[in-house]
């Protein structure tokens, strides 16, 4: 069954606010992070809009989701920061980095072509548009129609994606 792209968005809107303040009080006042766990909650909710009842209260479940997701955010920060690892070049320490732009850093064009031509259809596009040309969410909807709050669950996917491709070195030269 096909998500109703409508009804998401709309439910999406509806408990954005209230999630992301759950969110942003569960990972301790990291406000990236909260948007972050916030986002991978809106993934989940779409990947199983079919098979929950949309029409009732699905706002405790979503919490649900929401602490799960903290608890499992705040593991990988411990852990990623438990083995410090040395800033790219050119990276200024407060300078945030996708796994992507990590990866980039490194070993940029070819990298970069590897991981682009391994996605397909719509998931390439996303990929160059987001992270080769470095555009904006806002400009990415402009340019391609796909509304912002699916474009931002999509965009996260690719990156999961491509950032666990990374950690076991497929796109090693």
């Amino acid at each position: 069954m096909a998500v109703d792209l409508v009804r998401f968005e709309e439910t999406a809107r509806k408990y954005e606010s209230p999630l992301i303040r759950y969110c942003y009080g569960r990972v301790g006042a990291d406000r990236e992070l909260a948007l972050e766990v916030f986002d991978d909650v809106l993934g989940i909710l779409y990947e199983k809009w079919d098979r929950i009842d949309t029409n009732g209260n699905i706002f405790p479940w979503l919490l649900r989701v929401a602490d799960n997701l903290s608890k499992n955010a705040l593991r990988k920060k411990r852990k990623y920061y438990s083995n410090v690892v040395p800033l790219p070049d050119g990276a200024e320490s407060g300078e945030e980095l996708s796994a992507c732009d990590e990866y980039f850093k490194v070993d940029e064009a070819d990298t970069v072509r590897r991981i682009e031509n391994s996605l397909s259809g719509t998931d390439r596009k996303l990929f160059h548009i987001r992270f080769v040309e470095k555009k904006t969410l806002k400009e990415i909807e402009l340019n391609t129609g796909i509304p912002y709050s699916t474009l931002r669950i999509r965009l996260k996917k690719i990156e999961y994606a491509v950032r666990e491709r990374i950690e076991r070195g497929d796109f090693r030269g």
